[in-house]
């Protein structure tokens, strides 16, 4: 499988997160057309900020996520990010449902990420849920270290509701 290699934003990139829900793609330099920005979202627990914060986010951790059949846990510790804003918001809230039968609880949290300093890999695993994507789903298999930890947020009510008004304006 062919690597995907992140490249900066262009200057006329979004201002703030709720522009990258509705920010066209055409805007970005495709180097040799094989990808995106270096700006990447990791979805978590909100009890785990405190340690990504510290410590970066690490390789290993148990998945949150088991197999049907065989009640394996998915993944081999890697690292998984979305490249769209969009994409992390839709997750979050499944997760926060999955979890905490709520949407927006704050149990939930999106990590932002400078993913410029790591190999990524299209995550192909998950080929189903991101049918309907913004952008593309990646893993690494190397821990992101503190220092490129952007900022945290806790997924809101007002985010969900964000994310499903974009989502409902977009299809009309």
């Amino acid at each position: 499988m062919k690597p995907i290699t992140l490249i900066e934003v262009q200057e006329s990139s979004p201002t703030n997160d709720r522009d990258l829900l509705h920010f066209p793609r055409s805007v970005f330099s495709f180097g040799a057309r094989e990808t995106k920005m270096k700006l990447l979202y990791h979805v978590t627990h909100t009890r785990h900020i405190q340690s990504i914060n510290k410590s970066g986010l690490k390789r290993f951790q148990t998945s949150n996520w088991v197999k049907a059949d065989d009640r394996e846990r998915y993944g081999t510790g890697e690292i998984f990010t979305f490249t769209h804003y969009a994409d992390a918001l839709k997750w979050a809230a499944g997760m926060d449902w999955e979890f905490y039968r709520k949407t927006g609880s704050g149990q939930i949290a999106i990590v932002h990420l400078d993913g410029q300093h790591y190999h990524w890999e299209s995550d192909i695993s998950n080929s189903l849920s991101d049918s309907g994507s913004q952008g593309e789903w990646l893993k690494s298999q190397q821990p992101i270290r503190p220092e490129h930890i952007l900022k945290t947020e806790r997924l809101t009510h007002e985010l969900v509701q964000l994310q499903y008004v974009q989502t409902k304006t977009a299809s009309i």
